[in-house]
């Protein structure tokens, strides 16, 4: 695309138009020079961090060797093909769909499913005979792009006779002694047995060891113990929300150091933002790069890691199997030390699929650039479903979101389709908030077998391009109304409230480390009015740290009838909890108390609004004229987030931040602001 031969992948249709780059092999060369200095070392290494995929690598005109695992690491000696001069390295890369298919065929002895996605994610077959990212070839929420080429570094490696491949390192604390130790495994290449010594050393904690051991020629792993000086406090480190994260830095003398570049990205500081502390790597996608891990770790968010195996059987054969074991030792090698790393995951529903039959296999073989034109912007356009993965998913959603909301019936097809959109984000914010809220109730009860329920992950926080999926951010990194729902779901002090036989609930939920003395706040408002009708406390309560706890229980009736002229078609129900200080803590949230679809009394509001800027940034304030459920900001191509979104005004007033992530201005964001309501779209 920056030589202007192809267009922008995701414009339009095109992910169909280039189909015939993953039909073609290519070639990538270069030529580069290499100095004495390094010609003379014993051994020299080509190294590829990953290819993508399927490769024949020429050095100087030969043959070094081949690559078949986009998720291994190679490396090839070339020391006695380096030149004086000019050397030239060639990479000649396969279609990964021609492969695969080629695999396919040469696998007869039983079916490997599936052969073949779904018609309707217009994606390629046998995505499960090629070491590749599964979603690459589609997905019921991706294209099918199955890319080739050199995705991680290329580079020489050079040393006499010892050289350290990978290291990690394991804490232990034994209770009897109350001493901590550090188990150090390194893994090395040696070019010839050799005698040496290791100097382990953690500065910041006063320990330092020196062990003298032998090196045997080729690759082995060594594990050696650093003790820790028993006199120096040891901090542990805490997932997000539940304390620090402190780093000691390990040096290993006598070998390369490693450099962190340590960067946020606005990714993972958006699942920080929203209160989240566990994260998933799912299996159709490639294990992150160190730098995702090395930023889990310090921000405290917990990975739940999936080997790369997503929905689908996979062949059996020895050099299948044999990559996959190097893949999968490699990875593990790599990324074991993190504190972040809770889960190692084998595959994504892969028994699910054969347990129940997905296939359909016989029990006797049982064991921010421009996508679209105006004519795509509508729900039902040959765009919109061709970006749709999911089987029947558009209208899916529109048949949910009808359960509880009135569709959008503009006769103008622009603001209809905007419209649209906005609705089913309101939906899916709604669903996602009841079941996660429901899960962080239950974290203290067993209810028919089941409760217990330490927290929640939902799928899927991001995306890989412009598309209706699950994600709560968008391809470019704008949060979603889902994403603004989840910062109030996921808060460490939350009110949920819920009714059961015809009563409702208000539980207090905690997930600190230390008691709370609190009290739930009830109000009722009218739909048709602003201002709160009657407000109900309840007792103060002490909720131990990480449980949660009924603290509010009202019959419907005696609540309703207590307010006058309220009715559950008239009015709902907000609701926070406060300190016996009387200082709210956690969100405020709200029950309806019927389906906004049915809701009296509700109009279009009038809101008006006002940004000004300040030391630390810009404020929104908005004024409205009636009650506005589903309050929602755009503020278009401007890049950034509010501090709260998708909300419900049942005030005048209410101010907002803005925070933006390049330089903007007044004048801008007022320009750029728009206001949707849920009453706007009917």
């Amino acid at each position: 695309m920056q030589q202007q031969y192809i267009q922008d992948p995701y414009f339009r249709f095109n992910d169909l138009s280039y189909r015939w780059i993953a039909h073609d092999n290519w070639t990538y060369m270069t030529s580069f020079n290499v100095s004495a200095q390094l010609r003379v070392k014993q051994k020299v290494l080509l190294v590829f961090d990953g290819v993508d995929t399927v490769a024949t690598i020429l050095f100087n005109g030969f043959m070094v060797g081949r690559t078949d695992n986009m998720f291994r690491r190679y490396d090839f000696s070339v020391s006695h093909l380096l030149r004086d001069g000019e050397n030239v390295l060639k990479v000649v890369l396969v279609s990964p769909v021609l492969y695969a298919f080629k695999q396919s065929k040469a696998h007869s002895s039983y079916s490997v499913p599936p052969e073949c996605p779904p018609d309707v994610q217009k994606g390629e077959c046998h995505v499960n005979f090629i070491r590749k990212e599964q979603s690459s070839f589609s997905w019921d929420w991706g294209p099918s792009f199955p890319t080739l080429g050199l995705w991680k570094g290329i580079r020489l490696e050079a040393f006499d006779i010892l050289q350290l491949i990978q290291f990690s390192s394991f804490p232990l604390y034994n209770h009897s002694s109350g001493q901590w130790r550090l188990q150090v495994e390194l893994f090395i290449d040696a070019d010839q047995t050799t005698s040496g010594r290791v100097e382990l050393s953690l500065p910041e904690l006063g320990s330092q060891e020196t062990i003298q051991t032998r090196f045997t020629k080729g690759r082995t792993k060594y594990n050696f113990t650093l003790l820790i000086n028993k006199s120096r406090e040891v901090k542990l480190w805490w997932p997000n929300g539940h304390g620090s994260q402190p780093f000691y830095r390990l040096t290993i003398r006598g070998f390369q150091d490693q450099v962190l570049l340590l960067h946020t990205g606005n990714l993972l500081q958006s699942a920080v933002d929203a209160n989240m502390n566990a994260l998933r790597v799912w299996g159709g996608g490639v294990y992150e790069q160190d730098l995702f891990y090395d930023i889990c770790d310090e921000m405290g968010l917990m990975v739940w890691q999936d080997f790369m195996f997503a929905c689908a059987m996979y062949p059996t054969e020895d050099d299948f199997i044999l990559t996959v074991h190097e893949e999968v030792s490699q990875q593990v090698r790599r990324l074991k030390s993190h504190p972040s790393i809770i889960v190692w995951s084998g595959n994504n529903e892969n028994e699910a699929a054969l347990a129940t039959n997905w296939f359909d296999i016989p029990a006797s073989k049982r064991p921010s650039y421009p996508v679209s034109v105006e004519e795509d912007w509508s729900y039902d356009s040959k765009f919109s479903s061709h970006r749709q993965h999911h089987e029947s998913g558009n209208q899916q959603m529109l048949q949910q979101a009808a359960l509880h909301f009135q569709l959008p019936n503009s006769s103008h097809p622009l603001k209809r389709f905007t419209d649209t959109l906005y609705i089913t984000q309101v939906m899916q914010a709604q669903c996602v908030k009841t079941q996660t809220e429901f899960y962080r109730r239950s974290r203290s009860e067993i209810v028919e077998g089941k409760g217990h329920t330490m927290g929640a992950l939902y799928w899927q926080l991001n995306d890989i391009w412009q598309a209706p999926s699950w994600s709560s951010i968008e391809f470019g990194g704008k949060w979603k109304m889902l994403h603004y729902f989840a910062q109030n779901f996921f808060s460490p002090v939350l009110p949920v409230g819920f009714e059961d036989e015809d009563s409702l609930f208000v539980y207090a939920i905690s997930d600190l480390s230390q008691d709370l003395q609190i009290r739930a706040v009830v109000k009722l408002y009218s739909w048709s009015g602003l201002g709160s009708l009657c407000t109900l406390t309840s007792d103060l309560t002490l909720i131990p740290g990480g449980v949660a706890a009924p603290i509010f229980k009202r019959p419907m009736s005696e609540l309703l009838a207590g307010c006058g002229v309220c009715t559950r078609l008239t009015c709902l129900i907000s609701f926070h909890l406060e300190d016996d200080h009387g200082v709210q803590q956690g969100p405020t949230n709200e029950h309806f108390l019927c389906s906004p679809k049915d809701a009296q009394g509700l109009r279009r509001p009038n809101i008006t609004a006002k940004v000004q800027e300040d030391e630390s940034g810009f404020a929104v304030t908005l004024l409205s004229d009636a009650v506005a459920p589903f309050v929602w900001l755009d503020v278009g191509g401007v890049p950034g987030r509010f501090s709260s979104n998708g909300f419900l005004m049942v005030s005048g007033n209410r101010t907002v931040r803005f925070d933006a992530w390049r330089p903007s201005s007044v004048t801008e964001l007022s320009r750029s602001l728009t206001i949707t309501t849920l009453t706007d779209v009917y």
